[in-house]
């Protein structure tokens, strides 16, 4: 084993300093177009420059537009989440039912193809008995262990090279992280060495390359989220009006200044309920449901407080209404013929109701369909906001993590113009989130850009080892 002190030579490959990174300031990937084929699709716009204080940067060579694809990356290796490991290929990360006709012992593949480009990896991992680095790394909330067995196992096959990731912006480790990782390697190597690798086939295998691939892997992993079958979806998805279960409900909001004094007095007594608890709902909710709508559900509880005279059938006038077509009033008829019927049946009277036509419920809808905000809470604490974003376990919504070239040069910025994704598989997606220019540098954001400064400067100086001097960061955002 390596000493904590460490070698000269392991610090200078670990390590390297910043003009070695790049064999040239000016690398491009957009080349000589006189020499591409006339049947292979442009190059990006894009080409990879040394930064002022930054390292590495990709810049614009030409203008983007708002939405534009900017390129696409694979993976130099990836690996799925212990919890998805039974429900995603095994290789590309996308979502495979166990009954696939391409599973594999305890692993499925999405395809032929796929199975075919992890048979060089796979063959040498399916040998080994990874239980105890898994038990290890599960009570530890590990996930990063899995990414270099992953590269590992390429490297003895001869997929790859035990160097491949030495491009990459390394991260800093201490010698408790160090110590944490000779563990680990042991139990690395014990697993090859247990199904019958021998001292030459893992020569490469020592603490200096564990500890180099880990150190890259740590700031340059991309936690993988498929956001869904097609770009197309991904979209719908995003103006859809079902109900996520990231989703704890909606609500429509005033201007705080338009509020009186008296706070005390507010919308949520116990008048709506009195009346609410009354009627029976399920016919309305059975056709909200099926019909994947949650506004209705909004426009019976404020029918139920202007029955209760918590407020006015005029309350929400004031806001903005969206255009209603013909269609879309029409079926707005079908809900309040329900949600009216629910009432009746309770014993509401007339009077009481007098409010709840097609007038009141179609201008209550435009306006809710327009402000309506959707409600996810966040934790039970700001300190839980911070755990819950800093954590390194993995959560369900992650299928697995992945390591790239060309999205890894990309800098961060907590006001970013562009934005990566995965649609179906572990495939990356840049996308322009507005216009850039010519020149410009694309950022992306490492992390949720809707937290607070403070709290997004801690994330940044311990999950990445930086502080932020984005202009967002320094106008105090």
């Amino acid at each position: 084993m390596l000493p904590l002190h460490l070698s000269k030579r392991f610090v200078q490959r670990c390590f390297p300093p910043a003009n070695r990174l790049l064999t040239s300031a000016t690398t491009t990937t957009t080349g000589d177009r006189r020499s591409s084929s006339p049947n292979q699709p442009p190059p990006p716009p894009i080409q990879v420059l040394l930064t002022e204080s930054a390292g590495r940067g990709v810049f614009a060579t030409r203008s983007i537009e708002p939405g534009q694809l900017i390129h696409t990356a694979k993976p130099l290796v990836s690996h799925p989440s212990i919890s998805s490991v039974d429900k995603v290929c095994y290789l590309c990360l996308k979502n495979t039912p166990k009954c696939s006709e391409f599973q594999v012992e305890k692993v499925v593949f999405c395809s032929e193809e796929c199975r075919e480009q992890a048979k060089g990896f796979y063959e040498v991992e399916k040998e080994a008995d990874w239980s105890a680095l898994i038990a290890y790394c599960r009570t530890r909330g590990l996930k990063y262990p899995f990414l270099a067995k992953r590269l590992a196992c390429m490297v003895i096959s001869g997929v790859t090279s035990a160097e491949c990731l030495d491009i990459l912006q390394p991260a800093r480790l201490s010698a408790e992280m160090i110590s944490q990782m000779e563990e680990e390697l042991c139990l690395l190597r014990g697993a090859f060495e247990d199904s019958g690798m021998n001292d030459k086939q893992l020569t490469f295998l020592n603490i200096e390359w564990y500890a180099g691939v880990l150190a890259r892997i740590r700031i340059n992993a991309f936690r993988i989220e498929l956001a869904a079958n097609a770009y197309e979806d991904l979209l719908a998805l995003a103006a859809a009006s079902v109900e996520s279960e990231a989703s704890v409900g909606n609500a429509v909001y005033m201007l705080p200044s338009f509020y009186n004094h008296d706070c005390g007095k507010t919308l949520y007594s116990s008048g709506f309920y009195e009346v609410e608890k009354e009627a029976d709902w399920s016919a309305l909710i059975a056709y909200c449901r099926t019909r994947g709508l949650k506004y209705p559900f909004l426009a019976k509880r404020l029918a139920c407080m202007v029955i209760s005279g918590v407020t006015s059938a005029e309350c929400l006038d004031i806001l903005q209404p969206a255009r209603l077509s013909v269609e879309m009033i029409s079926q707005m008829e079908e809900e309040l013929c329900l949600l009216r019927g629910a009432f009746e049946d309770s014993g509401m009277n007339d009077k009481q109701l007098t409010f709840l036509n097609i007038e009141w419920y179609a201008g209550v809808l435009a306006r809710i369909r327009i402000n309506a905000f959707r409600i996810e809470l966040a934790a039970h604490s700001y300190e839980d906001l911070l755990a819950l974003a800093a954590a390194s376990v993995e959560s369900e919504a992650s299928v697995g993590n992945a390591v790239y070239m060309l999205p890894s040069f990309y800098n961060h910025d907590c006001d970013p113009n562009t934005h990566i994704v995965w649609v179906e598989n572990v495939e990356a997606r840049l996308k322009a989130l507005r216009e850039i220019e010519a020149g410009e540098e694309l950022r992306i954001c490492y992390i949720d850009a809707s937290m607070d400064r403070d709290a997004r400067q801690n994330l940044l100086s311990k999950g990445f080892g930086f502080e932020c001097n984005c202009p967002r960061c320094m106008s105090n955002d």
